[in-house]
């Protein structure tokens, strides 16, 4: 893939307004992957492997735009899921592993000093789980994992972090009382917190009933969960600096109801699904950018509420299926004065989605309101809130014994331009092809 990427924008009034031409923003990607499914000691093993290898400019700000700085990646991943049975019980486990260098430099930033960074991490881990039955009534699981993250980088201070191992395990019991379909469930997890040096402790409570055509569902739970490999990054076409300092996310107390109906019939199939939730969360992750507007990630306390309310329906007679969803999420700083929406985390979004499948042709049409969002820890300059429609057209031809996929793209299909990041603009509508090529699963 190689694409200059270059299109024209409108300044930001709060910049200055004008028009000016996005730079520096061209892209070339190479890269590759590899699967394997295979019968192993009883059960199935799916193995694949990836390489990546991307240049790209890094236009910056709109208003202080940079035409020097440049960002070299070089990924390599490789993973293996098993699933089957052992004893008795139903097992399954995952292996993977991550290696990733990334390299930014900008020798005439538009401000600030020449900076050359170079970042290489590693991640490595292993999840199992297993569950079995207790009886017509009850039912067990269990789990355990292993992660390593690695980090060595230009950027990191003396004594800072190199990486991270974390290792958690759970056990869990699921009663089915009565004829009703009532379920009454309880899980613990304890994970070793490697940064902390520390043992942590989480749960679920859960009870689900049915009455009628409706269930209904009540859990309290505390969760715990460490930094990914993905929480080190921001989005394609911005500086990212990783922190090797960031520490987990905690949710000391959470409770949610929610509530499921599903129906169905000859004509086909409709489910409504909602809920509702209020749990703090300590040491969300956010990111912030610095002076160079180099974005890295770091953790704030965030007092949290929301509702999620769903839809889906299927007409399997003329192949449509259609979804639609809406999202209240309360995100607020736990510090004093006035309550302020986290920076760039949307209290209202949404999205409505048509999917047609008929006479060989996929079609996708769905649209993605993202709500107004505040740029800086503060409640000032608000973006506005924005409908972003994106049409796909897919359809799949057998030649011999492989299946060519080609598909059509398009993004932004009424050319909005609305950004999503303040001084990033958006090129508005753009047009993709794709083609795939895979074995066909039956001669």
């Amino acid at each position: 893939l190689d694409l200059d990427g270059s299109f024209d924008f409108e300044l930001a009034p709060e910049v200055g307004g004008g028009a000016g031409r996005r730079r520096n923003t061209d892209v070339s990607r190479r890269s590759a992957r590899f699967g394997l499914t295979a019968p192993l000691a009883g059960g199935d093993l799916q193995a694949t492997a990836a390489f990546e290898a991307l240049r790209r400019g890094l236009p910056g700000k709109s208003f202080a735009p940079s035409d020097s700085a440049r960002q070299r990646l070089h990924r390599l991943r490789a993973s293996s899921v098993w699933s089957g049975a052992l004893g008795g019980a139903a097992a399954d486990a995952t292996a993977y592993a991550t290696w990733q260098r990334v390299e930014t430099a900008d020798p005439t930033p538009p401000f600030g000093l020449p900076f050359d960074e170079r970042a290489t991490l590693v991640q490595v881990g292993l999840r199992t789980s297993a569950r079995g039955g207790l009886g017509p009534a009850a039912q067990w699981t269990a789990s355990f994992d292993v992660d390593r993250l690695a980090y060595e980088a230009t950027s990191l201070a003396a004594g800072a972090p190199d990486g991270r191992t974390d290792v958690g395990g759970s056990i869990g019991l699921m009663l089915r009382p009565g004829p009703g379909g009532a379920e009454l469930g309880a899980t613990v997890r304890a994970q070793w917190d490697g940064l902390a040096g520390r043992l942590r402790w989480t749960h679920e409570l859960a009870a689900r009933v049915r009455t009628g055509p409706v269930g209904w569902r009540v859990a309290h739970r505390s969760a715990y969960a460490p930094p990914t490999f993905g929480d080190q990054f921001f989005r394609e076409g911005v500086a990212v600096r990783s922190n090797p300092d960031l520490a987990a996310e905690r949710v000391p107390s959470e409770v949610e109801v929610g509530f499921d109906v599903p129906l169905s019939g000859a004509w086909g199939s409709l489910r409504l699904q909602g809920s509702a939730f209020t749990g703090d969360v300590r040491g969300m992750i956010v990111w912030l950018p610095d002076f160079r507007f180099v974005w890295s990630p770091r953790n704030t306390d965030v007092r949290r509420r929301g509702a999620e309310l769903a839809v889906e329906a299927g007409l399997p007679r003329w192949g449509v299926e259609a979804s639609a969803a809406y999202t209240y999420a309360r995100l607020v700083y736990d510090r004093a004065g006035p309550a302020v929406q986290v920076a760039y985390r949307p209290r209202h979004s949404g999205r409505v989605e048509v999917r047609v499948a008929r006479a060989g042709f996929r079609v996708r049409l769905a649209s993605r309101y993202t709500g107004a969002r505040f740029p800086v820890p503060n409640a000032v300059n608000a973006l506005p809130g924005f409908v972003a429609t994106d049409l796909s057209v897919e359809r799949a031809v057998r030649i011999g014994r492989a299946e060519v996929r080609v598909s059509a793209l398009v993004d932004r299909l009424f050319d909005r331009r609305e950004a999503l990041v303040f001084a990033y603009p958006d090129p508005g509508r753009t047009l993709r092809f794709a083609l795939r090529v895979r074995r066909a699963s039956t001669p």
